[in-house]
């Protein structure tokens, strides 16, 4: 071979071997954990290598951080459904365990042997976010129950959508002219609050559907925030309908001390490539016969804190809910029982924190990056955290107190921790504290 051709391979294969730096993103954070990704061309021989560092506002010493993984090339695909995608070059991963509500200094270094073009580091700065809160400057909106007959404390009004829209009844209830500013905390007292779709003028100002729409916009400091008044339980009933709230498009919305129960779907928050939610908040909630606990399907959904809930389904927890029919013939000749309870909790899009929330008889329980998830399963079947994380669950006798966190970017890497902790949805979780379980985790990676 010519010392010319020689020459040029050499060069080919310098330059394929060699790195090109591209973008950095910074992922939405988390209360304890930020995501970031690199990406990049070329490191045909897949030997580049990023170091993460790190350290809090004011402080003078760096802390080292587990190296960003590097991916690109893995096949994600399921050809029945033509679904086809492949993994950008680059680098991704976690700086995890930091402290809520703190700002943090984060460096990261590209290094390659075959070398290096463009920009091999980048220092940013990013805060973890704190546990949302009603905002306790704002007005206080008091909602009573139709048949409340006591003393009322003022402003007061007759339902939620009163208080949160200044809706009326029949026709009038689409009507939004008093509607709650970002700050206000709607308090419900105690009392059912079940609409009354098919009365033209239900004290409820239920649409015919029976489905409230909350779709007004707080901020991330001023919430508007829903939640029980302190002087009894709280209950919405769906009576049976298919959706009770629908939140699409509303920003920092909270859910506080609230019980939900008998509709299909309890809180809506975005439908796939129409809308969704931001900074949606669900706190200390109990739900009772439902389908579908939380869920959104709007991958610009984003920022969702679900923590210290109760979710209890429906689901037979003795029958299978299978793959059968005539495209799963080999799986035998009969039909899998009915879906009665789908996911307790279905997210998609950046940023959420789902945590200590204990779910029993629902068929699945689904989150996808970027996430953290630490909730107690009870009696599940089979949870799908990303494409590469599963999660299965049974029966046992191991302790109320274990539960698990995961911390995913969204280019689909996963680390898994464990945590433990006695308080998970103290105030809720009676109905359910001799159930113990034990979970399995199983994390995949794709071919």
């Amino acid at each position: 071979m010519k010392p010319a051709l020689l020459l040029f391979l050499a060069i080919t294969l310098s330059a394929q071997n060699g790195t090109q730096a591209g973008r950095f993103v910074v992922e939405h954070p988390t209360l304890l954990n930020l995501g970031f990704e690199w990406f990049i061309d070329g490191d045909a021989n897949r030997n580049a290598t990023v170091a993460v560092q790190f350290r809090a506002v004011g402080e003078s010493a760096w802390r080292p951080a587990l190296p960003l993984l590097r991916m690109g090339g893995e096949r994600i695909f399921r050809k029945m459904e033509g679904l086809e995608y492949k993994v950008p070059n680059g680098f991704a991963g976690s700086i995890l365990n930091l402290q809520p509500d703190t700002e943090y200094e984060c460096r990261f270094i590209l290094a390659d042997p075959d070398g290096v073009n463009g920009e091999t580091t980048h220092s940013v700065t990013v805060r973890t976010r704190h546990e949302p809160q009603a905002y306790v400057g704002g007005r206080k909106l008091h909602v009573y129950p139709p048949d409340y007959t006591g003393t009322r404390s003022e402003p007061a009004f007759g339902s939620l959508m009163d208080a949160y829209y200044g809706a009326g009844l029949g026709d009038w209830n689409v009507v939004w002219e008093r509607r709650a500013q970002p700050g206000d905390t709607i308090l419900m007292h105690a009392g059912l609050y079940r609409p009354d779709r098919l009365n033209y003028v239900d004290p409820m100002a239920a649409p015919f559907d029976g489905t409230m729409m909350l779709t007004l916009k707080g901020t991330a400091q001023r919430p508007i925030t829903i939640k029980a008044a302190g002087d009894g339980e709280v209950v919405f009933d769906g009576a049976g309908n298919f959706r009770l709230f629908d939140v699409m498009g509303s920003r920092y919305l909270m859910f506080e001390n609230l019980t939900i129960r008998n509709t299909d779907v309890a809180i809506f928050a975005g439908q796939k490539e129409v809308a969704g939610a931001v900074g949606l908040s669900v706190k200390n909630c109990r739900f009772e016969n439902v389908g579908f606990g939380v869920w959104t399907e709007y991958a610009g959904s984003s920022d969702f804190y679900i923590a210290d809930n109760l979710f209890l389904g429906r689901d037979d927890r003795f029958r299978l809910i299978g793959w059968t029919g005539p495209r799963w013939s080999s799986a035998g000749p009969y039909q899998s029982h009915l879906l009665t309870s789908y996911y307790a909790v279905k997210v998609y899009g950046p940023g959420h924190v789902i945590a200590h929330n204990a779910i029993y008889i629902f068929t699945m329980v689904s989150a996808f990056p970027l996430t953290e998830h630490r909730s107690l399963i009870l009696r599940g079947r089979q949870t799908r955290l990303t494409s590469m994380t599963t999660i299965s669950t049974c029966r046992m006798t191991t302790s109320w107190r274990q539960t698990a966190a995961f911390t995913t970017s969204a280019s689909l890497k996963t680390e898994v921790l464990t945590q433990r902790r006695a308080d998970i949805a103290p105030s809720r979780s009676s109905a359910v504290r001799s159930i113990f379980t034990e979970i399995f985790f199983t994390t995949c990676r794709p071919a």
